[in-house]
């Protein structure tokens, strides 16, 4: 399992990188460690589209702001979506989900065409690192697609996107487009 990050191409200026401060309360409010690798992304490249494709939520100061992506608000957003999808009973669990899996789900992140990415909280490795599962768009499929964070980033930019997008039949490049979090 690749445990480092692969290197990113910043489109522009990178803005919206979370403190160590503001990663140390999204995960007290989420009640759930941060996994070192997604801490290290968020440092490095802070909020914006990574690969062209993902949306990865970070912690922002959501103080004075009319919207945010702030990682907690928007993993209880589209946890909330997937509570929906599932007690309205219009999602398919297959391969790797069950309801209970998908209740316990901390999503961190979606695809600009409206899969969203989670983390299994009960499935931590020794490292620090959780399960990675890809709910399908219009919740079409729960695939579990990635030992950790580190590993989902390096096989998106795989040819095919190394799997982690059942249809996908593109490679995408590796870079990330720096947006800003909050206004």
């Amino acid at each position: 399992m690749p445990t480092e990050l692969p290197i990113l191409n910043p489109t522009g200026p990178l803005m919206a990188q979370p403190t160590d401060a503001l990663l140390d309360e999204a995960s007290r409010r989420l009640q759930l460690e941060l996994p070192p690798s997604y801490r290290e992304f968020a440092r490095r490249y802070g909020y914006g589209l990574t690969a062209g494709l993902f949306m990865i939520a970070v912690p922002v100061d959501t103080a004075g702001a009319e919207w945010s992506e702030d990682l907690v608000e928007r993993s209880a957003e589209l946890a909330q979506e997937l509570a929906a999808s599932v007690d309205g009973k219009y999602i398919s669990y297959k391969p790797d989900g069950t309801e209970e899996r998908v209740r316990r789900l901390v999503p961190f992140g979606a695809s600009e065409n409206g899969d969203i990415l989670a983390w299994d909280p009960r499935e931590r490795a020794p490292d620090g690192e959780y399960a990675v599962y890809v709910i399908g768009a219009r919740k079409y499929g729960v695939s579990r697609v990635a030992e950790g964070f580190a590993e989902f980033l390096n096989k998106v930019l795989e040819p095919n996107t190394g799997g982690v997008l059942a249809r996908a039949t593109f490679t995408l490049e590796a870079t990330f487009e720096p947006r800003a979090a909050r206004s």
